[in-house]
């Protein structure tokens, strides 16, 4: 009879193990199925939040352009001006008109308009 209940005990225990390690497996299964959709629904927000954070980037440098060019705007280069402009400065300084006057009307710069006054106008 001790023998009958120790084997029944061992069976029993046997038993309860398997459905314990069952349980277990099936838990695993279910948290495997969970973190692959919770990757793929993620795996769309990831880009989303870096676009947004190189926007944010993107302000604060615009930003900081802007603030320079508010302080240094005074000293940003002049577009070159155009052979035809270059044409009227030569003969406006054959015609004898100051440096302040060709940077006026054919909007050169000042060292500009000295260097055309000096090779153009007849003296």
């Amino acid at each position: 009879m001790g023998t009958e209940i120790g084997l029944i005990a061992l069976i029993l225990l046997v038993t309860a193990q398997g459905v314990l390690l069952y349980w277990v497996w099936r838990q695993q299964l279910r948290l495997r199925i969970q973190l692959a959709q919770c990757l793929s629904a993620s795996g769309t927000d990831v880009p989303t939040s870096m676009l947004v954070m190189m926007l944010g980037r993107l302000e604060r440098r615009l930003e900081s352009v802007e603030r320079h060019l508010e302080r240094h705007g005074a000293h940003m280069p002049v577009p070159a001006a155009s052979p035809q402009t270059y044409a009227l400065a030569q003969q406006l300084a054959r015609e004898g008109v100051g440096v302040d006057e060709l940077v006026l009307r054919c909007g050169l710069s000042r060292d500009e308009a000295e260097l055309v006054r000096r090779m153009h106008s007849v003296a």
